[in-house]
């Protein structure tokens, strides 16, 4: 399997993006912290980290390696990441090197590590060439979309009338006129290469067939740009913290929310009584933009109050309660 990385550590936070993989993150040192949270010694574990990545079995050297010579491979690499995340990366580190930047911290990392040629290695076979490729900030939008005018555009039954449709959002925009660009790309060039130009951007990918050589040069990476890890108080997974108080990861600070945990030792009807008012919160969030983003656009009061669906007297109290909250 030959992967590709990309990186931007200009972006806050850093994006990393890896294909072939079936994970949807785009979180830096997806690799990395993934074969930290593997079981070595379970095949289960394995293989399912390895399908993550679209693989049945790892290549080194030129050479594929399966069955236990894998999982050997695997632990020794583990070990050898653990020592390198908490001698380089880690947040807060026990020693007089808490204050000292990732980047060097490294030389103490090398002066003790035994199998630093090993893990040179590594980057022998990565690939390292330019290409024009789309901005990850457009990859973003589409990914996750444009929360704010998304949420300006959904409208609920009550809100809108029946033949009314929603204006596209920021990702629906993109790939509307990017569809339109190519289309139009010979008769129109001047606009296929504005369009060029506006989602595509320099980048510098790495390729590889060898999948713990993409974990090490995360980590290295990391290190390059003096970038701290963290460990979760839930799942002991390691991460990038975005902000940089946060102490749960992604994943896990959903659920350890200060809300999160005082709702789950409710009762089951007082749980349903929270989420009933939690969407009519949502709901009467989405009216507000709404008014707001057609006062912008210029609208009266009487206009936005028969386009949104609801009294005069309404439209007036949520545009004094903006000013309010300013």
């Amino acid at each position: 399997m030959r992967y590709t990385v990309s990186f931007n550590f200009h972006e806050k936070p850093p994006i990393e993006i890896i294909t072939p993989a079936d994970n949807a993150g785009i979180e830096v040192g997806q690799a990395a912290f993934a074969l930290q949270r593997l079981d070595c010694m379970d095949v289960k574990s394995v293989s399912e980290f390895l399908k993550a990545f679209r693989s049945t079995q790892l290549i080194l050297n030129g050479k594929r390696v399966g069955g236990t010579a894998l999982l050997s491979i695997l632990q020794l690499e583990q070990a050898d990441m653990q020592a390198f995340i908490e001698t380089v990366l880690l947040v807060p580190f026990s020693w007089r090197l808490n204050t000292v930047l990732p980047s060097r911290r490294l030389a103490v990392f090398h002066h003790k590590t035994p199998r630093l040629e090993r893990i040179h290695r590594h980057f022998q076979g990565i690939a390292l060439r330019p290409v024009a490729a789309t901005r990850t900030e457009i990859f973003t939008a589409l990914k996750w979309g444009d929360l704010r005018e998304s949420v300006l555009s959904e409208q609920s039954e009550n809100e809108t009338q029946p033949e009314e449709k929603p204006k596209p959002n920021r990702s629906e925009r993109i790939i509307i006129e990017w569809e339109n660009a190519w289309k139009n790309r010979e008769s129109q060039p001047d606009r296929f290469n504005s369009a060029l130009a506006e989602y595509n951007s320099l980048t510098w990918r790495y390729e590889t067939d060898n999948l713990p050589a993409i974990a090490w040069l995360e980590l290295y990476l990391l290190a390059e740009h003096n970038i701290k890890v963290k460990q979760c108080r839930k799942c002991k997974g390691y991460f990038v913290p975005w902000p940089a108080n946060v102490q749960s990861c992604g994943k896990c600070r959903q659920d350890t929310t200060r809300q999160a945990l005082h709702q789950a030792n409710l009762p089951e009807d007082k749980k349903a009584l929270v989420k009933k008012k939690n969407a009519q919160f949502q709901k009467e969030k989405r009216k507000k933009l709404k008014v707001l983003k057609l006062r912008e656009e210029g609208k009266s009061i009487q206009e936005i109050a028969k386009i949104i669906g609801i009294g005069e007297w309404r439209v007036k109290e949520l545009i004094a309660l903006e000013k309010k909250e300013r």
